[in-house]
């Protein structure tokens, strides 16, 4: 780790990008600038709990989980290339493609840089794109324009200077002074987004679609908090018909009350009174229920803007019909086009900057979900009775 900062944060090596002088930062710095850029709300990271936790974490844990591979349209002689029938999320122009099995760029993105592996590197940035709508991935160059590691880029502390459209630079973390820590050319940073119809520069996140949902479940938590510690409200009025009581027996009594049937567990013990005395049940409102109700609308809205069906993260009326539909569903219509966006921002940068990368695209293996035998079974005999496969397909399908 040492050496690496000194090679990535000191003069005397032949590397392109962070322009920072001799000593003058830390690798933790770059990593962690500490004061937020001049666009991204530098809360949005805040709201990484709860249900956006849980939505945010499994999309980019799925997205991580994906098997890329470098593709390529042209057959060399090579042996390292081989030919795949798989479908490409990327490519669809060609009836051929062959499987990169050995190349610089495949290497690169199976350990972007020191501290990353590939599932690591790809889960950072489906975390950023679902938190704040941005991955920034900062490319480190050699001394011959060469990419050498890759580094995400914390999406909070990043802000664009951009001209009629097109970005002039990238800036990351700014100084109370407004100076910026560190500035990047549009060629040294792969800017993966999710498409905003009001904004050309920044993405937009599924958050900010369903932020108001969160900030209503807080408020609920906080309210139900209060409500199971201290009731929120009195639960109840206890009242003297023939005494008006002094300050301090009032105190007293409250005290011993609160000794005795404060929390949950001491619920249901025996009251014992004097005729004289009696007890107002005040409770919770139809209209406070109503309040905490709504955390399952919010919720469900929460669900909808990250894609996810509720069977995925939820224990109600789940079963294997509905489990095993939920996951093709997800598969094909939330985590298949973010994967699909990420590897077209990844072949670009191949093509662009890549070492031999004209011919070269990124890609993942569409995500299928396992299908179980009485599956396959049903999908061979359909076509085996239309006679689009012969037996021997069959079998091996069957094995598959």
């Amino acid at each position: 780790m040492i050496q690496f900062i000194k090679k990535i944060f000191t003069s005397d090596v032949e590397t392109k990008g962070i322009s920072t002088p001799s000593n003058s930062s830390s690798f933790w710095e770059f990593l962690k600038p500490g004061v937020s850029g001049a666009y991204n709300d530098s809360n949005s990271t805040e709201y990484y709990r709860s249900y956006i936790y849980s939505c945010a974490k499994l999309n980019a844990q799925s997205i991580a989980n994906g098997k890329f591979k470098i593709l390529s349209d042209i057959k060399p002689k090579a042996s390292k290339f081989k030919s795949i029938n798989q479908k490409s999320l990327v490519v669809n122009n060609f009836d051929e493609l062959f499987d990169v099995t050995d190349h610089p760029v495949l290497n690169l993105f199976r350990k972007p840089n020191e501290i990353d592996t590939a599932y690591s590197f790809l889960f950072k940035i489906g975390t950023y794109l679902e938190l704040t709508g941005d991955a920034y991935v900062y490319i480190v160059k050699d001394s011959q324009n060469i990419p050498i590691k890759l580094y995400i880029l914390q999406s909070q502390y990043v802000s664009i200077d951009s001209l009629g459209g097109d970005v002039q630079k990238y800036h990351y973390g700014a100084s109370m002074n407004g100076t910026y820590q560190y500035s990047f050319n549009p060629d040294e940073i792969i800017h993966i987004k999710y498409f905003d119809p009001q904004d050309a520069i920044y993405g937009i996140s599924p958050l900010a679609a369903c932020a108001q949902s969160q900030d209503l479940i807080n408020a609920m938590n906080v309210y139900e908090t209060a409500l199971n510690k201290n009731l929120g409200i009195p639960a109840g009025i206890l009242k003297y018909a023939d005494k008006t009581i002094k300050t301090e027996d009032r105190e007293l009594i409250e005290k011993k009350w609160q000794n005795k049937f404060a929390s949950v567990g001491r619920a249901g013990k025996l009251l014992v009174t004097d005729a004289n005395v009696s007890y107002e049940n005040i409770g919770v409102t139809s209209r406070e229920m109503q309040f905490l109700d709504g955390r399952k609308w919010s919720r469900e809205e929460i669900f909808a803007c990250y894609g996810i069906p509720q069977a995925l993260v939820l224990n109600e009326s789940v079963n294997r019909a509905n489990m095993d539909t939920s996951i093709d569903i997800y598969n094909q219509y939330t985590i298949a086009p973010k994967m699909k966006l990420i590897a077209e921002g990844f072949t670009s940068f191949i093509q662009q900057y890549g070492i031999n990368g004209k011919n070269l695209y990124f890609d993942f293996v569409t995500p299928q979900r396992e299908k179980t035998h009485e599956e396959k079974l049903a999908n061979v005999s359909f076509l085996l009775d239309r006679n689009l496969i012969d037996n021997e397909t069959a079998l091996d399908m069957l094995k598959e």
